[in-house]
């Protein structure tokens, strides 16, 4: 069963995300007031993303250098009582502000599901990459990254070596 914030997370992205993002763990979104007279809600909707033309790592270009928390403020606007009440699709959606923060792969405030769901990455790509910079695979500092990204690279490591 969808929750009401998972159905308003729904339509807050299907409206707004026109960015090439990646959204890293699940979207929260709150009711911070309603106006049942003109069927309006207002909403909070926070979510950890990579934006794709944000900053990499100079040793591979398939790795973003940061995460960004992004918080928007949204009005959700019905023509009718019956959708309002049952928060169908609403009919208009506006963006009243918006709070971008960058955070640190190492930020300690930084929630492990965020990085649990960074996927679909190109491995062997990170792999390549890596050989490239530090001319050698074997060559690779795995400190020169972030501590949470170990994993990362250590598999991205492991899928060149065996994809050579």
């Amino acid at each position: 069963m969808e929750t009401v914030s998972d159905k308003l997370s729904r339509y807050v992205i299907d409206w707004n995300d026109m960015r090439a993002v990646t959204v890293l763990g699940k979207p929260i979104t709150s009711i911070l007031d309603e106006n049942e007279d003109l069927f309006e809600r207002r909403v909070r909707h926070c979510k950890y993303i990579v934006i794709d033309d944000s900053p990499t790592f100079p040793q591979t270009e398939l790795l973003y250098a940061s995460v960004t928390y992004e918080v928007l403020f949204c009005t959700l606007t019905w023509s009718e009582r019956e959708p309002f009440i049952r928060i169908a699709d609403p009919d208009l959606l506006t963006v009243d502000d918006m709070d971008l923060d960058n955070w640190s792969w190492d930020d300690p405030n930084l929630p492990p599901g965020v990085i649990k769901s960074y996927k679909n990455l190109d491995h062997h790509g990170i792999g390549s990459d890596l050989n490239d910079w530090y001319n050698g695979i074997s060559a690779v500092n795995i400190n020169d990254f972030p501590t949470i990204l170990h994993p990362i690279i250590t598999k991205s490591i492991s899928a060149f070596k065996n994809e050579r």
